[in-house]
């Protein structure tokens, strides 16, 4: 599957040169960039936001290192744990129809003074692979 064009044009929905530094030397065990998808907020409060239901369009990527697993949206970590099962384990990682990734927490869990429940969907042929690297995380 290709990228998407805002990420082969203007590198959208990439990882920046910092974060992409720190996570190489974590040792990158799956990296996929420039994905369509999108963020579900629902019953959200925090960072200054209340929303009941909002769905926004995202250019994202997914990095599993070694040490952590993170979700960016554009620029932005929307998930940045490391993967110990106390963490993994609040995540819902499901796979649709082979190639659609969906990760599912409540926003306490990871957003310090926000609560409600947040939903990343990413289109990648890659999902059974992530799913599989978290599952085999939250068992160890």
């Amino acid at each position: 599957m290709t990228s998407h064009f805002w990420h082969r044009w203007f590198k959208l929905g990439g990882i920046p040169k910092r974060e992409r530094e720190q996570l190489e030397s974590e040792q990158i065990v799956l990296l996929e960039e420039g994905l369509r998808g999108s963020v579900t907020l629902r019953k959200f409060k925090g960072h200054g936001r209340r929303s009941r239901y909002r769905k926004s369009i995202i250019i994202g990527a997914v990095v599993v290192t070694k040490k952590r697993f993170v979700a960016f949206s554009l620029w932005r970590p929307i998930v940045n744990i490391t993967l110990e099962p106390e963490h993994i384990t609040k995540l819902k990682v499901t796979q649709h129809l082979g190639a659609r990734l969906e990760i599912a927490f409540e926003a306490a869990d990871f957003m310090p003074g926000c609560s409600g429940s947040v939903c990343i969907s990413y289109k990648t042929e890659k999902a059974q692979a992530i799913k599989r690297l978290l599952s085999k995380a939250a068992r160890s």
